[in-house]
């Protein structure tokens, strides 16, 4: 068993995000979603900076950055 699925079955992907026009988007509507269900917020200044009250995460094309304190 490979994480959650079976070694000896094949996944049908039934929708591709790459390659379609409009993949940054959905890729970001996707992560915006996640995160705020998470307890962050996104910064009406900047679009890809996203705060909680621990973490700041800051989105650049498809790659994060997080940020913390060490307490």
């Amino acid at each position: 068993m490979m994480g959650n699925f079976p070694r000896d079955k094949v996944l049908k992907l039934n929708k591709n995000l790459y390659g379609q026009a409009n993949a940054p988007r959905m890729w970001y509507d996707k992560l915006r979603a996640a995160l705020e269900a998470k307890g962050f917020t996104a910064c009406k200044a900047d679009l890809s900076l996203f705060i909680s009250k621990k973490v700041v995460c800051i989105i650049y094309v498809d790659d994060c950055l997080w940020f913390a304190r060490d307490n």
